[in-house]
């Protein structure tokens, strides 16, 4: 059977920072692709290299005092590494485009929204102002906004939280992107207006046939949306695989951590387990596995660090004893 094109590649991404405290390694050697229509959720504690992740695959990370390396590092074919300013300004916003966590922050205030829209589509689709306007009211419709001929004229803050993400993601989708990423797309949002956005990404998804890195510390929303799971910690991704492999035997101690620290509606009566101790600072250099100083299977072999290896035909798991974490 054919498989789906991919749309990213990353592999051996290195991705430093220079601090007043010495270099921070935000990144150690991250590698995964995304195919076409799949939802990928990326997951793991604040500080485990998520959004830095994410923004090397739009090349949005400062240029001075940070240091980014990787083998390979590309988005629907073009090599981010050697792209021209150019090629990015193609890229961004047109064949993938991202979410930001906070939409006040990411819309520009004085400005009406359907203004920030209509640039975008002008933009990625040389549009006339008429063609623009009418897509405008579009994307506004898709995404829930109501009445968006009369709301396109309003500015950001004339809009709830969770109509200022609707308008994020209209943005992203003007250039009818192949690729989205969404960094923390319902942080400051209550649960219904959460499970509304989703369910409009996922709506989204199947529509226009993209893929979705979704990002997120929640792995409750991970299983709701994602078909597959990349776990970071450190840096690295120490666990991935498929939704279903991961949720009924996690094979990493960090990953199995995650999941008994969350409530439990079908086992009210669970003791929920906190992982102990504190993620690794990312100035700090460590021999082996970064997770040992808070793993309750470490062992002499762990001061080695271990690759990904293959742990059942959906998973793979950076850890000594994968097969004996239950």
């Amino acid at each position: 059977m054919p498989t789906e094109p991919t749309v990213a590649e990353v592999e051996n991404l290195r991705v430093s920072f220079a601090t007043a405290a010495g270099t921070a390694m935000a990144v150690r050697g991250v590698s995964f692709s995304i195919v076409r229509g799949e939802t990928v959720g990326l997951v793991g504690e604040s500080g485990s290299g998520k959004t830095v992740t994410a923004l090397s695959l739009m090349k949005l990370l400062p240029q001075r005092g940070v240091r980014l390396e990787a083998d390979r590092l590309s988005v629907m074919g073009t090599d981010l590494r050697t792209a021209s300013s150019a090629q990015l300004r193609a890229l961004r916003g047109g064949k993938a485009a991202m979410i930001f966590q906070n939409p006040l922050r990411s819309l520009t205030p004085t400005r009406r929204v359907g203004g920030q829209v209509g640039e975008a589509v002008r933009k990625h689709e040389q549009a006339s102002r008429s063609e623009a306007t009418a897509k405008v009211i579009d994307l506004l419709r898709r995404v829930g906004i109501p009445d968006p001929e009369r709301r396109a004229r309003d500015y950001p803050h004339q809009f709830s939280g969770g109509q200022r993400q609707r308008i994020m993601i209209a943005m992203a989708l003007a250039g009818s992107p192949e690729l989205l990423i969404a960094d923390e797309p319902t942080t400051a949002l209550d649960v219904t207006t959460q499970a509304q956005i989703f369910d409009l990404l996922l709506d989204l998804r199947a529509e226009f046939g993209m893929a979705v890195l979704l990002i997120t510390h929640d792995l409750s929303i991970v299983a709701r949306v994602c078909g597959r799971v990349l776990v970071m910690y450190a840096g690295r991704i120490i666990e991935e695989g498929t939704v279903g492999a991961i949720f009924a035997r996690p094979r990493h101690p960090y990953t199995a951590g995650l999941l008994a620290s969350i409530p439990r509606v079908d086992q009210p009566a669970r003791k929920i387990k906190p992982i102990r101790g504190a993620p690794l600072d990312a100035t700090e250099r460590v021999e082996g596995c970064a997770f040992r100083p808070r793993c309750p299977h470490a062992a002499d072999a762990c001061s080695k660090q271990p690759s990904l290896e293959v742990i059942g035909p959906q998973q793979r798991a950076a850890c000594w004893r994968a097969r004996e974490v239950t």
